[in-house]
C-alpha cells in the first residue's frame, strides 16, 4: 500500500504545485494534469480491486462537486478549482478515509480563514489552499501521526 501512497503524493504535489504556478500567473487552471491524475487515482482504485467502489463514490463526488459549482461564488472556486478537487477527494479515500478527514478539516480551515480573517472571496487562487491540504495530510503521515 505504500507504493499507491508515495505515487498518489509525489505526482499530486508535483502536479498542484504546477497548477498553483498556472493559476497565480495567469489565473487560468490547466485541466490536462487534473485529468492526468484522475486517470493514477482510477488506475489505483482498478489495481486495489476497488473499481466498483471508485464508480459509487464517483457519482456521489460528481453531484456534490456539481452542487458546489452552484455556491462557489461564497468561497472563490472556480471551475479548475472543482476540477483539482474532484481528483485530490477520491485519492484521499483511496488511502484512507482519515486521510479525506484530515485534507476536508485543513481546506475547510483554509478557506474560513480567507474567507472570514482575510474577508476575501476572490482573488486568491483557490489551488493554494488544495494545496496546502494535500500537504497538511502528507506531513501528519510523516508524522506518524496517521497510518
Amino acid at each position: 500500500m505504500l507504493d499507491f501512497i508515495t505515487l498518489i503524493f509525489w505526482l499530486g504535489i508535483i502536479n498542484l504545485l504546477k497548477l498553483v504556478w498556472s493559476d497565480c500567473d495567469d489565473l487560468i487552471v490547466d485541466a490536462r494534469p487534473s485529468w492526468l491524475m484522475s486517470g493514477v487515482v482510477l488506475a489505483n482504485f482498478w489495481l486495489l480491486g476497488r473499481a466498483l467502489e471508485m464508480v459509487f463514490i464517483a457519482f456521489i463526488f460528481i453531484f456534490a462537486l456539481g452542487k458546489l459549482k452552484k455556491y462557489a461564488g461564497l468561497v472563490g472556486l472556480s471551475d479548475g478549482d472543482v476540477t483539482i478537487l474532484a481528483w485530490v477527494i477520491p485519492a484521499m479515500w483511496l488511502l484512507s478515509l482519515w486521510y479525506l478527514v484530515v485534507f476536508l478539516i485543513a481546506y475547510v480551515l483554509i478557506l474560513a480563514f480567507i474567507r472570514f480573517v482575510l474577508h476575501k472571496n476572490s482573488g486568491i487562487p483557490a489551488t493554494i489552499p488544495i494545496t496546502i491540504g494535500f500537504c497538511v495530510v502528507w506531513a501528519i503521515i510523516g508524522l506518524g501521526l496517521l497510518a
